[in-house]
C-alpha cells in the first residue's frame, strides 16, 4: 500500500508506506513471521472490531511500549505488515494515546500527525 491509496481522509498526507517482509527477532531470540494480510473493513465511527485484525493480537503486549530505539524498531515491523495499520493509528490519533507504538508510529510521531492535523484544520476553515 502506498500513500496513494490510503482512503482514509483523517490519514491521507501524513501516513507513510506500509512495508512488506520477514518480522525479525521479537520473543526470545526466535525469528517470527506473520501470514499476509488480508483486505482491510470498512470501519464505524467507534468500532474496535478492527482490533482483531491486528498483527499485536499475537506478541506480548510490552513489545509496542519499548524502552529503547532498538524495541521501537521490532514493533515497527510488526506493524508494517499489519492490515489493520491505518485503522490503529487512526485510533491512537482520536483516542489520543500518549504511549508505545501505535499504527506503526511513536509516540513522538504521532504528536507529529495531531499538530499537522490541527494546522490543516485551521487552515481548511479558514
Amino acid at each position: 500500500m502506498n500513500k496513494s491509496e490510503i482512503t482514509n481522509p483523517i490519514l491521507q498526507g501524513v501516513y507513510g508506506r506500509i512495508a512488506v517482509g520477514n518480522i525479525g527477532e521479537i520473543n526470545n531470540g526466535a525469528q517470527t513471521t506473520l501470514p499476509p494480510p488480508s483486505a482491510p473493513q470498512p470501519l464505524g465511527e467507534n468500532d474496535t472490531q478492527w482490533m482483531k485484525n491486528a498483527n499485536c493480537r499475537e506478541v506480548p503486549t510490552d513489545k509496542f511500549f519499548p524502552s529503547d530505539g532498538n524495541g521501537i524498531n521490532i514493533a515497527q515491523e510488526i506493524c508494517n505488515l499489519c492490515v489493520v495499520k491505518e485503522n490503529c493509528l487512526e485510533f491512537s490519533i482520536k483516542n489520543h494515546e500518549d504511549y508505545g507504538i501505535w499504527g506503526g508510529e511513536s509516540e513522538r510521531s504521532r504528536k507529529r500527525i495531531r499538530r499537522q492535523l490541527r494546522r490543516d484544520s485551521i487552515r481548511n476553515n479558514n
